[in-house]
């Protein structure tokens, strides 16, 4: 009798792993399918959308991309679950000019993780799990236009970030946990127009830097009676 209780028990944890590896395996096979149909529209289109596919990682997003391709532009990966960038994640992609990967779980960046992109215009890393980034993360991103690293969990600002972003318009900090602005951090950046701080820890900003007026720049605190005494 035990023996037929014991072979019973045998006999469903099989068929339900069996189960679980079966879909998983579905499970995977339909997100590859649904990524090689995407890199083949994009391919026409210049934009690949990956976003909500619940993604952990891009190893599929090479593995089937094959080469480089140089008609994608922009990558829409915002809304999966990938918790790193790693340093070969996006290196075919030379002609990308737009990246989306807001609202994952990013809590590292490889430290050349975007080193490929030059002619990137627009980064988006909002609404993730980031604290710390690699000093020279942009080094390469000349071109870039509009940074947004909101909702994250930032303290320090590192100005090396901002150091080569001479094309750099606009530049959201909202959401983070920074308490201080360095008043040399945004120096280089000549042609800078609007700055979005709120919802951080800033207890002090300075009323100029770079020879110019930071005041006009900050978009988001203006109206804001907290902060009316904040200008140094």
């Amino acid at each position: 009798m035990k023996l037929k209780k014991y072979l019973v028990f045998v006999c469903l944890f099989s068929i339900q792993s069996f189960s679980l590896f079966t879909k998983d395996s579905v499970k995977k096979d339909y997100v590859k399918q649904v990524i090689s149909g995407r890199i083949e529209e994009a391919k026409k289109t210049g934009i690949l959308d990956l976003s909500k596919l619940q993604l952990k990682k891009l190893d599929a997003l090479n593995e089937l991309l094959g080469r480089n391709d140089k008609k994608i532009k922009e990558i829409r990966l915002d809304f999966n679950k990938i918790k790193k960038i790693k340093r070969d994640d996006l290196n075919k992609f030379r002609n990308l000019q737009h990246l989306d990967l807001s609202n994952n779980k990013i809590k590292e960046l490889d430290k050349g993780c975007f080193f490929s992109l030059k002619k990137l215009k627009v980064l988006d890393l909002s609404n993730n799990k980031i604290k710390n980034i690699p000093s020279n993360i942009l080094a390469k991103q000349s071109r870039l236009v509009n940074l947004d690293l909101s909702d994250n969990s930032i303290k320090i600002l590192n100005k090396e970030w901002f150091r080569n972003l001479k094309d750099l318009e606009k530049v959201n900090l909202a959401d983070n946990k920074i308490t201080h602005i360095p008043a040399t951090l945004f120096k280089r950046n000549k042609k800078l127009k609007e700055i979005y701080l709120k919802g951080n820890k800033v207890e002090r900003l300075k009323a100029g830097f770079g020879g110019k007026d930071f005041r006009f720049m900050v978009k988001d605190l203006k109206d804001d009676s907290d902060v009316l005494n904040m200008w140094g």
